[in-house]
């Protein structure tokens, strides 16, 4: 288990070890939800282009 702050504007930074282990890169989409009061992120395999720039 990591601990994160959440700051002033409601953002954290996910650790290194959490990225590697989801196999997160810089412009990944998530998706976020609340299940039983805990928050998950869902990391969204896009195949549209709509979130390509």
């Amino acid at each position: 288990m990591e601990l994160v702050r959440v700051k002033s504007k409601f953002q954290i930074t996910i650790p290194v070890s959490l990225r590697k282990a989801a196999g997160l890169k810089v412009g990944d989409v998530l998706d976020i939800s609340v299940k039983n009061g805990t928050i998950v992120l869902t990391r969204l395999v896009m195949t549209a282009k709509r979130f390509q720039k």
